[in-house]
C-alpha cells in the first residue's frame, strides 16, 4: 500500500502532525490528547516510512523503559493516581520516538522553521492579551500567569534559532530575523518566567562562537517595553497602596528571583514552625523534603499511585490538597516513584545525551552547542520543573530530533565513504 501515497502527501501530512502537535500540547495541555495524537503519528510515520533505528536510540529507550517498568512494580491508593503516573512516564518515551522519526521524513530546517512560525504565532497573541492586563490597576503579575499560562520554551527556542549566525535556515532577511526575535523575546518577558529565561541564557552561553551578536543589541527593545509597562503601572498604585501585602506586581517577582536558591533547597522548611506565607518562598523545597521523608522503598521507591503527604492543606491548582502525586524536583520525583534504581537510570540518561552526540555534529556546531545546551536545561530544570518528566515535551521531542538527525549525518557519512 506504500506504493499508493505520493511522497508529497507524506511529507505534508506529517507536516501537518508536527503543527497538530504543538496546538495540542501548547494550547491544550491535555495529556491524554498528546499521548493519542503520538501514538497515531508513531503509526502513520512508520506505515509512511522506513526509519532507521539504532543502538543509541534502542539504548536511551530501553533506559526510560526500564525507569517506567520499576514505576508499574506497585499499585498504590487508586487505579487513577496509577494510570496517571503511568501516562507521566510514557510521555517522554513517546515525545523521543516521535521527533526521532519526524526528523528522518522531514529536514531539519524545516521543523526549525516550524517552531519559528508556531511561536511567533502565540507571541503575537500573547502581547496583545498580556499588554491589556499591564494596564489593570493594581498590577497583579500572578493573575496574569494564571489567567494567560506560565511561559512557552517554543518561544525561547525561537529566539535562539532566529540569532543564529546559519543563514541557511531562513529565507527572509536579517532585519525581519531581528523583528521576530524582539516579538519573540517580548512575550517571553511577559510570561515572567525565571525558568524561561534562564534557558535563554544557557542557549546563549553555550552558542557564543554561533551567534550573530549584531542582532542581540536590539534585543535591548523588549526589556524597555515590559520594563516601561511595569514602571508606569508601579508609580500610579504605590500611593494607593495602603497594605505591602496588597502589593502584588514587580516586587513579587523580584522577590522569587532573589528566593529561587531558597525555594528549591531550604533545608529547614518546615510546615509546624512557619506560616503558611514563609512556606510559599521555599515551597519546592517543602515538598521535597516530605517526599524524602516518606519513600518507604529506597531501592524501588514507592512506585506508581503513590502520593506526597504534605501534612496541610494547600490551594494547588484551583483546589485544596492535602496529597499531590507529581514533584517540581524531578530528582525527587523520580527518587519517591522508582527509588535509588530509577533515579540512577535518570542520571545515567542525562549523561548520554550531554557526551552523546560530540562526534557527528563536528561539521554541525550549532547543533552540538544547541544538544549541550539541552543537556544543561534538563539538569537545571529537574531540580525545579521535574525535567523531562513535567511539562517540558519540546525538549524530549527536540532530543529525539537531534538524535535522529545524528543518524542521517553518520549514514550520509557511510555513504560519502562507499563512492
Amino acid at each position: 500500500m506504500n506504493f499508493f501515497f505520493e511522497e508529497s502527501f507524506k511529507n505534508k501530512l506529517t507536516y501537518l502532525l508536527i503543527v497538530g502537535l504543538f496546538l495540542l500540547s501548547f494550547i491544550l495541555q491535555n495529556i491524554y490528547i498528546i499521548v493519542i495524537l503520538l501514538l497515531s503519528t508513531f503509526y502513520i510515520a512508520c506505515y509512511f516510512n522506513k526509519s532507521k533505528f539504532e543502538f543509541n536510540f534502542f539504548f536511551i529507550i530501553f533506559i526510560l523503559i526500564l525507569i517506567l517498568t520499576i514505576g508499574l512494580l506497585k499499585i498504590n491508593n487508586s487505579l487513577y493516581d496509577y494510570i496517571k503516573d503511568i501516562f507521566y512516564f510514557i510521555r517522554p518515551i513517546i515525545f523521543f520516538i516521535f521527533g526521532y522519526i519526524v526528523v528522518q521524513q522531514i529536514d531539519l530546517k524545516r521543523i526549525i522553521k516550524i517552531f519559528v512560525y508556531m511561536a511567533l504565532i502565540f507571541a503575537v497573541i500573547h502581547i496583545i492579551r498580556s499588554t491589556s492586563y499591564l494596564f489593570c490597576l493594581p498590577l497583579n503579575i500572578e493573575s496574569i500567569r494564571d489567567a494567560l499560562g506560565r511561559g512557552y520554551i517554543l518561544e525561547v527556542f525561537g529566539i535562539y534559532f532566529l540569532l543564529l549566525k546559519e543563514k541557511n535556515i531562513f529565507s527572509f532577511s536579517s532585519k525581519f530575523r531581528i523583528l521576530y526575535s524582539i516579538i519573540l523575546l517580548t512575550s517571553t518577558l511577559l510570561y515572567f518566567s525565571r525558568i524561561n529565561l534562564l534557558i535563554l541564557f544557557i542557549l546563549v552561553l553555550f552558542s557564543l562562537k554561533e551567534i550573530n551578536y549584531k542582532k542581540i543589541y536590539y534585543l535591548i527593545i523588549p526589556f524597555l517595553y515590559v520594563g516601561l509597562l511595569v514602571s508606569f503601572n508601579f508609580f500610579l498604585v504605590k500611593d494607593k497602596l495602603t497594605d505591602k501585602s496588597q502589593s502584588s506586581g514587580i516586587e513579587i517577582f523580584m522577590d522569587k528571583i532573589k528566593y529561587t536558591k531558597d525555594e528549591v533547597f531550604y533545608a529547614n522548611a518546615d510546615a509546624d514552625n512557619e506560616s503558611l506565607e514563609q512556606l510559599y518562598k521555599h515551597w519546592r523545597a517543602y515538598e521535597t523534603k516530605c517526599a524524602l521523608e516518606q519513600v518507604n522503598n529506597k531501592l524501588l521507591g514507592n512506585g506508581f499511585g503513590s502520593l506526597v503527604d504534605l501534612h496541610l492543606k494547600v490551594y494547588l491548582g484551583g483546589e485544596k490538597v492535602q496529597f499531590i502525586p507529581v514533584l517540581h524536583n524531578g530528582y525527587a520525583y523520580v527518587y519517591f516513584k522508582t527509588g535509588l534504581v530509577g533515579l540512577s537510570l535518570y542520571l545515567i540518561f542525562i549523561i548520554i545525551i550531554c557526551l552523546n552526540f560530540k562526534l557527528f555534529f563536528t561539521n554541525y556546531k550549532y547543533l552540538y552547542f544547541f544538544q549541550l545546551g539541552i543537556g544543561l536545561i534538563i539538569i537545571l530544570t529537574s531540580f525545579v520543573i521535574a525535567g523531562i518528566y513535567g511539562k517540558n515535551d519540546l525538549i524530549i521531542f527536540i532530543l529525539g530530533v537531534l538524535l535522529g538527525k545524528q543518524v542521517f549525518i553518520k549514514n550520509k557519512y557511510k555513504n560519502c565513504l562507499l563512492e
